[in-house]
């Protein structure tokens, strides 16, 4: 079995300083996974898919078709449906002024909170990959993190109010949120903060899969001799 080196000696349970430890091959292969930074290239891959000018939403007004975007959209007439690009102002929805502005900013809002998280994650894994700069990286993910779920949903539910069926941006920008906060807190989790849980917490995942594969595996037999069979524990 290979061995893990650790840079820092610990203590465990026992109160016995440990400086490396046996794994299996799997647990090798989950502890090498860098798991924060697959989770920033799903962040900004949904949050990049989500700006799509025509995915937020989707309906019908009358006889036209309503595809709307982050900050503008297509409107689809018979006969020839051809696109009419069109700016969220209310023109399209037969609403009143102050709740389209409203919607409006909300778009606003939910843009520059992807943005700020799509900087802010290049920034700490490119710039500031450093121990003392991940308690202020942390706050950033969690005010920016916060002000873009807060504003997807109010945009959500402004939108549900209005009849249209939510498209494939809005899910994607949620889900672009939540790789982010799982991503800050593989980062934090990696830090000197906290060195092992997450070193660990692989370890763990690695000995479940372990089982479940020891389990699901029939056992092989040899067979000595003539009536002699021996099964492996």
């Amino acid at each position: 079995m290979p061995l893990v080196e650790i840079d820092e000696p610990y203590q465990d349970g026992d109160g016995i300083d440990v400086t490396q430890y046996k794994v299996t091959k799997l647990q090798d292969f989950f502890l090498r996974i860098p798991t924060a930074q697959i989770c920033v290239i799903f962040a900004l891959f949904f949050g990049l898919l989500s700006l799509h000018s025509e995915s937020w939403m989707t309906g019908r007004d009358e006889d036209r078709y309503i595809y709307s975007g982050l900050f503008f959209g297509c409107s689809k007439s018979p006969p020839d449906f051809t696109c009419a690009k069109f700016i969220f102002d209310g023109s399209s929805h037969k609403s009143s002024n102050s709740l389209n502005i409203g919607i409006f900013v909300t778009r606003l809002l939910v843009c520059l909170a992807l943005i700020s998280l799509m900087v802010g994650f290049c920034a700490s894994f490119f710039l500031f990959a450093t121990t003392r700069y991940v308690c202020v990286i942390m706050t950033f993910y969690i005010f920016s993190g916060l002000l873009f779920l807060i504003g997807s949903m109010d945009y959500m539910a402004s939108v549900l109010l209005k009849r249209f069926m939510i498209g494939y941006g809005c899910l994607s920008a949620l889900i672009a949120g939540v790789y982010c906060f799982a991503s800050a807190g593989m980062l934090y989790m990696e830090s000197n903060i906290e060195p092992y849980v997450l070193h660990f917490f692989r370890k763990w995942v690695a000995d479940v899969v372990n089982y479940a594969t020891r389990v699901s595996t029939p056992k092989p037999k040899i067979y000595r001799g003539t009536n002699e069979v021996v099964e492996f524990v």
